[in-house]
Parts: structure tokens; C-alpha cells; sequence
């Protein structure tokens, strides 16, 4: 016999099954910080970089302002820009996975010439740059 439950109890789960526990925004947070912190220091003048800060919890008026305004959701959360280019890492917790709206975002930066990775350690975030060839001071991880 199946459990049946009622199209509101269903929408209740699918909207805390689409957001991140806590403890994921936490860890997501965290590494936000430490890799900012890392790219501040190692920094060269022909490459700057910045954070778009889509997330956190915002009252409705003030989430339809920033709409309005022209805040995308799902933009990736480190943008750095480097001979013309534009570089774009969504940072996510090891266990975390891209939202529909960050997976449709990136088709449209895709499409647009944006290039996109997603990184889950400052390892994995000077990796990219090294894949790319963008210059920086040196660090140990």
C-alpha cells in the first residue's frame, strides 16, 4: 500500500527538498569566504574578480526590488574577469549539487561566451586558474 498525501503536503516537500540544509549553506558560505580571502592575496593587476551576492533570505518586497533592478537568480557565485573575459565558479559544499536555476543561468552564460566552472575547494579553484593560464602570486594550499 502506497502513502498518499495532499498536493500542499507535496509542495511543502519539494520546497525544502530545493533548498539547501543549513549546514550545506554553512560549508558554502565558508568556502565563499576562504576562497575570496585566497584570491585577494594572490591577485595580479591584469585579472579582478567579485562575488555576486544572490543568496540569503530576503523579504519579499525587498526580493521583488532586486528583481526588478535585474538580480538573476542562479549566477554563479565568483566572477572574474581577465583579458577580456569573463570567468564565472559556483562554489558548492561536496555533497551540494547546481539548482535548476543555476543549471539554466549557465546555459544562457554559456551560450553568451561566459566561461563556467564549478569548484568545490580552494584547490580545486587555483586549479582553474592554472588551467587557464591566469596569472597569480604564488600559494600553498
Amino acid at each position: 500500500m502506497t502513502a498518499r498525501i495532499s498536493a500542499k503536503e507535496f509542495r511543502a516537500l519539494a520546497r525544502k527538498e530545493a533548498r539547501p540544509s543549513r549546514a550545506r549553506r554553512k560549508e558554502e558560505q565558508d568556502l565563499q569566504i576562504a576562497v575570496a580571502g585566497m584570491l585577494d592575496l594572490i591577485r595580479l593587476p591584469e585579472w579582478i574578480f567579485f562575488h555576486v551576492p544572490n543568496g540569503g533570505v530576503r523579504s519579499k518586497a525587498e526580493a521583488a526590488i532586486l528583481k526588478a533592478m535585474g538580480v538573476k537568480a542562479g549566477v554563479h557565485d565568483i566572477v572574474i574577469i581577465w583579458r577580456g573575459r569573463c570567468i564565472v565558479i559556483e562554489l558548492k559544499a561536496p555533497d551540494g549539487k547546481l539548482s535548476k536555476a543555476q543549471k539554466d543561468w549557465a546555459v544562457e552564460a554559456l551560450l553568451a561566451g561566459v566561461v563556467i566552472f564549478e569548484a568545490r575547494s580552494m584547490k580545486e579553484v587555483l586549479a582553474i586558474l592554472d588551467l587557464l593560464a591566469i596569472p597569480h602570486k604564488p600559494v600553498k594550499l
